[in-house]
């Protein structure tokens, strides 16, 4: 784990759309090899914790607003990717563990 990220240089909507280089590589080969017809729309990212932050936790602290297409308690990681595990098999690397400063 690196050093801790202050609170006031943490843009969560940018957190949520890393993708390691190497898993952005992976990815592209797994779609040209898989294409499917028709148009298909994913969000890759890389898995990103927070420690000592459960899923619930940041949606109530940082997305108070964000509608829900289940309980919170039920959300497993903030960036869905079980599409694309799903057509493609693609699973991102090890998460991205992030401690917040001042929390």
């Amino acid at each position: 784990m690196g050093a801790p990220l202050p609170l006031s240089r943490l843009n969560f909507c940018e957190a949520l759309t890393y993708l390691d280089f190497g898993d952005a590589a992976a990815l592209v080969a797994l779609v040209l090899e898989g294409q499917t017809p028709g148009y298909h729309q994913y969000f890759p990212a890389q898995a990103m914790t927070l420690a000592g932050y459960t899923p619930e936790r940041i949606l109530a602290e940082f997305f108070p607003d964000t509608p829900l297409t289940r309980p919170a308690a039920e959300i497993e990681a903030l960036v869905d990717l079980s599409e694309l595990e799903r057509d493609f098999g693609f699973r991102p690397g090890p998460p991205l563990t992030v401690r917040l400063v001042g929390r």
